[in-house]
C-alpha cells in the first residue's frame, strides 16, 4: 500500500547487500529542486551501513516490483 500526498509518497527501498527490505518516503524538495528519501533514509542506510562522503552507491526503481533497489558499490579508503 502507498499513500502519496504534498508530503511524499510511501515507497519500497531493498537493500540489495544486506536483504532488507524497509517503507521510506520518497519526495521532491523545492527549495533545492531535487528528489529526497526521507522518514529512516540517514538512520537506515548513513549510519545503518556506515556510509561517509565519498563512498559510491547504486540505487534504482523498478517499475516491475514497485520499489528501489539499493546497493554500496564501491567504499572510500
Amino acid at each position: 500500500m502507498r499513500s502519496e500526498s504534498r508530503d511524499g509518497m510511501e515507497v519500497a527501498v531493498r537493500d540489495e547487500d544486506m536483504g532488507y527490505g524497509h517503507r521510506l518516503v520518497f519526495r521532491y524538495w523545492a527549495s533545492s529542486g531535487s528528489y529526497v528519501l526521507n522518514r529512516g533514509w540517514n538512520k537506515l542506510f548513513v549510519k545503518g551501513r556506515g556510509l561517509k562522503v565519498g563512498d559510491e552507491i547504486g540505487m534504482f526503481w523498478d517499475p516491475v516490483s514497485r520499489k528501489f533497489h539499493f546497493t554500496v558499490l564501491r567504499r572510500v579508503a
